[in-house]
């Protein structure tokens, strides 16, 4: 079954703020690394918090690894935590009590919030602390008012736009560090806005959280330093994932920010999304875990599908963008398809999609063919062109120039063929026979590389 078609209709909670005036306490960047993306079945395995005050200066750090309760840490290719790294850790019931003193008065920020929060509410919970509706900040969705051009929104991505560092990328501390970073550019940038800022941190420093349910447990102390160099540097060599297939690198620089999503309310869910897909298979547990995250974020089944979707022609534009569609790729784009719960027809809707634009992005930018050319009419973009003869290694980079300028490489020639590319046209091959019987115009390659770098805009969009 289908992702969206196990998705049910949710409405998040939500918390009114008071409005009465109180004094800031600061923020409190948060950042976990868990065992999945499901608060329900999931635990986490390492948290981190910083401080910072309202100007945006960094304080105090504190970060500590967790015991999950479990055999598995979960994807060790994505945090490289390993189960021999939390054997001695202590669990979340024995941090809750230092991490509620770290949050309480303070507004909670994280690179998409609707992630951490609810893992971190759930964990709270069951630790004995029913956590309030903590007033939270969202360095991912800002990122749409502070930086409205990027076309992906990963931390890495945010970072790399406002020059903040982020070293040792999926460890607790380092991203709650380049989090912090990113808060702190957002305060002092020209666009930030004080008086949403300051309403939140009144709220914040207000709120009264409730004592554990239970008796305390002591709290081992977190490390308060940065993990030793040589340690992260494990952890980065064991965060390796396996080489991935054609639809998980095109995932990884896929651009998810464009008018055929539902933005920005969607766009945590998105990132997850490509997470989970980021070794080209959705797994059941997967799907369970995204139908949870599109009701923790609220969004409608419409919602869902058009981000689905969305992302499906994001995909397609990516295996079009070099004028080839392998087998490979087509059966990729049919299974993901089926894994979000659209139908065939969709891939076949997309990829049309994503043609049309290829060919109008190409049309947009040509030129006319030299003054006093008289070798023949111009090529345009979609036009059919076929290759025989002359060297494997020259025919093959005409081959690429071909489908880089928009022109379809065929492997027949037929009576759409526009041109039979040779330097004989009477070698005798299948297609330069089925050329001369057709009367299908022959070019030769020098010919052909002029054609070649000012085809023309297609038919019907000049």
């Amino acid at each position: 079954m289908g992702l969206l078609s196990r998705l049910r209709h949710a409405t998040p909670a939500r918390h009114q703020d008071s409005p009465s005036p109180a004094p800031a306490g600061g923020f409190a960047v948060l950042d976990l690394e868990t065992t999945g993306f499901s608060p329900a079945r999931d635990r986490i395995v390492e948290v981190a918090v910083i401080h910072v005050d309202a100007t945006g200066r960094l304080g105090e750090r504190w970060t500590s690894l967790v015991h999950p309760g479990r055999a598995s840490t979960g994807p060790e290719h994505v945090h490289g935590i390993s189960p021999d790294d939390v054997r001695g850790a202590p669990r979340f019931e024995h941090l809750a009590d230092t991490l509620v003193a770290l949050l309480a008065g303070r507004v909670l920020v994280a690179h998409n919030a609707a992630f951490d929060v609810p893992f971190l509410r759930t964990e709270l919970a069951r630790a004995g602390v029913s956590a309030p509706h903590v007033p939270h900040l969202c360095t991912l969705e800002h990122s749409h008012h502070h930086l409205p051009h990027l076309g992906r929104r990963r931390l890495a991505d945010c970072c790399a736009a406002a020059g903040v560092d982020l070293d040792g990328a999926h460890a607790a501390l380092a991203d709650a560090t380049a989090t912090a970073g990113l808060l702190a550019w957002y305060l002092r940038a020209p666009t930030a806005t004080a008086s949403g800022t300051d309403a939140l941190l009144r709220s914040a420093a207000q709120l009264a959280w409730p004592q554990r349910s239970g008796p305390a447990v002591p709290a081992p102390p977190g490390l308060r330093i940065p993990l030793p160099r040589a340690a992260l540097d494990d952890r980065a060599a064991r965060a390796q994932p396996a080489a991935p297939g054609r639809l998980a690198a095109l995932l990884a620089e896929l651009p998810l920010d464009s008018s055929d999503l539902p933005l920005p309310e969607a766009a945590g869910y998105l990132e997850l999304l490509a997470t989970a897909m980021a070794d080209g298979v959705l797994t059941d547990a997967e799907v369970e875990q995204l139908v949870e995250a599109a009701h923790r974020s609220g969004l409608t089944r419409a919602q869902v599908h058009a981000a689905h979707r969305g992302t499906l022609l994001a995909l397609a534009r990516a295996a079009v963008a070099d004028g080839v569609l392998s087998r490979a790729e087509r059966a990729d784009l049919t299974a993901t398809a089926a894994a979000l719960g659209l139908d065939a027809a969709e891939v076949t809707s997309v990829l049309g999609d994503a043609r049309t634009e290829r060919a109008g992005e190409l049309s947009a930018s040509t030129t006319a063919l030299p003054d006093g050319w008289t070798a023949g009419e111009p090529l345009h973009v979609g036009d059919a062109v076929a290759f025989t003869g002359g060297g494997a290694e020259r025919r093959a980079a005409l081959e690429r120039r071909a489908r880089d300028a928009g022109l379809r490489v065929t492997s027949a020639v037929s009576r759409r063929t526009a041109a039979l590319v040779t330097d004989d046209a009477h070698s005798g091959t299948g297609k330069a026979r089925t050329a001369l019987e057709l009367g299908t115009r022959i070019v030769d390659l020098r010919t052909f590389e002029v054609l070649v770098g000012h085809v023309q805009a297609a038919e019907g969009a000049r």
